[in-house]
């Protein structure tokens, strides 16, 4: 059945993921710590220009009042749901709050 196709790939594709993380921790923490700045998304959607400016002064780059400007007046243009919205659920990938929890318990514990 489709579902449990579903639930096999998502399972390989969840623990790729976990690795990836696994791998992504591993390199931070070692050389190159100072090439990664780390952005909560909760912060992106919440106040975007404070991020981007984060991200700019971790990495020197400048950043200008001009700038600034353009990325308020984007954010206005292209608010949140402009194209619709998309609605998802573990179920739908025959998964469960649970699974992904287990799976990405080493980066929850560090990231929240």
């Amino acid at each position: 059945p489709r579902s449990a196709n579903f639930s096999k790939l998502s399972s390989r594709v969840i623990a790729e993921l976990a690795t990836i993380l696994e791998r992504a921790k591993n390199a931070r923490e070692g050389r190159a710590k100072a090439r990664v700045f780390d952005v909560q998304y909760k912060d992106v959607m919440s106040d975007p220009v404070r991020v981007i400016k984060g991200i700019y002064h971790h990495y020197g780059y400048p950043f200008s009042q001009e700038f600034e400007a353009n990325i308020l007046r984007w954010l206005e243009e292209n608010p949140q749901g402009k194209h619709g919205r998309h609605r998802y659920s573990l179920a739908q990938y025959g998964l469960s709050e649970c699974q992904l929890k287990d799976a990405f318990l080493p980066y929850l514990s560090q990231y929240g």
